[in-house]
């Protein structure tokens, strides 16, 4: 299948490493006008030079998606490059975990507001240029732990159970828009955060590892090639949908 993305500008937050750099790059790979947005901006200029190093169009920026000024400034620069806006990844998040009985409002405000509610801020600002221009595409970020119950997720898994319906409803009331807003939910990536906890315990990498039936944990190339599916023509007919990517994790016990 091939994929020509050459006339698409582009945004992904949270890109300067892990699932996000991988989906700029693939975006990129594929002809898009990409924007890495983080909100450590040293590491999204080191992560755009490597890209750009590589022949790709790239750009950094800095990106508090908590903040709607920030959002709405970044998303109209990118717009004013091509005269739209015709993709966004919303892939910045944060994960404190901690167990259901454990979760303290502090933790809970933190990550609801930056995996809620900034995908909420970042949707919504893209949304109305989107519409101005006469569509595109918008993939969220969810997780398996927004679809199943999965300990020692806390706040973030009600974050991402959230996300997974902020899709569902961006999608239904922007279709007459010609704006499609799918998600994906991934499931153990070779993310900084996996190689932190699962991958760092031997235990805990043996019965998560177990429990794959693809025998395999997902590469953050894994993550960019779906997005940039979902993003594409390929995929028009595509919208409202969360996508789990987990390698059949959720599918049995044994």
């Amino acid at each position: 299948m091939n994929i020509d993305l050459s006339d698409r500008s582009a945004v992904v937050t949270g890109a300067a490493q892990g699932l996000g750099y991988a989906t700029a790059k693939c975006l990129a790979v594929a002809g898009a006008s990409v924007w890495v947005a983080d909100i450590q901006g040293d590491k999204a200029q080191q992560a755009a030079a490597t890209l750009r190093g590589e022949g790709l169009a790239v750009r950094a920026v800095t990106l508090d998606i908590t903040d709607r000024d920030s959002v709405r400034a970044v998303f109209e620069t990118a717009a004013g490059e091509t005269g739209k806006l015709d993709i966004l990844v919303n892939n910045a998040s944060v994960i404190i975990r901690q167990f259901f009985a454990d979760i303290d409002e502090v933790s809970f405000d933190k990550v609801i507001g930056v995996d809620l509610k900034g995908t909420l801020i970042c949707t919504q600002e893209a949304g109305r240029l989107m519409r101005e221009t006469g569509g595109g595409a918008i993939v969220n970020m969810a997780s398996i732990a927004g679809v199943i119950a999965m300990s020692n997720r806390g706040a973030y898994s009600l974050a991402k159970a959230g996300v997974k319906q902020l899709t569902t409803l961006a999608a239904f009331e922007w279709a007459r828009d010609n704006i499609r807003v799918n998600a994906v939910a991934p499931g153990a990536m070779l993310s900084e955060d996996i190689k932190a906890t699962i991958l760092a315990d031997a235990e805990s990498r043996e019965k998560y590892f177990s429990r794959i039936p693809l025998g395999r944990f997902g590469e953050p190339e894994d993550a960019g090639n779906l997005v940039t599916f979902l993003v594409s023509d390929q995929s028009s007919y595509m919208t409202g949908q969360t996508i789990v990517l987990d390698g059949g994790y959720i599918l049995g016990t044994d």
